[in-house]
């Protein structure tokens, strides 16, 4: 299937990885996904999911959101505030596409 879905091991429905803007976030914190089907759940490893906790807790996608800023004025492109409004969509962009990536595992079998 596509990076924004994948098929469910035990009915081959389709699942979406991502329902809404906020579940791009909760994906890497452990947000399990459920078959609609089957009732089969998904979740990303308990290693990616621990890493993805931490990176939440302590804010580290502020600490890289002025990264982005830093580095945009780096450029000296006298963007003004603008430059805000560009790390921002340049964060979630780096947000989505390492939530498309995640490697999604079977954690509970449902019924057929």
């Amino acid at each position: 299937m596509g990076l924004l879905s994948f098929k469910c091991e035990e009915c081959g429905t389709k699942i979406n990885k991502f329902n809404s803007l906020d579940s791009i976030f909760k994906l890497k914190q452990g947000r399990i996904i459920e078959c609609e089907q089957c009732e089969s759940q998904y979740q990303i490893p308990k290693s990616i999911s621990i890493m993805g906790k931490i990176y939440g807790e302590f804010w580290l996608s502020i600490l890289i959101y002025f990264l982005i800023i830093y580095l945009i004025d780096l450029l000296n492109l006298k963007l003004g505030i603008i430059v805000f409004v560009y790390a921002l969509i340049i964060s979630v962009g780096i947000e989505l596409m390492v939530a498309v990536i995640l490697p999604i595992k079977k954690i509970k079998v449902g019924e057929e």
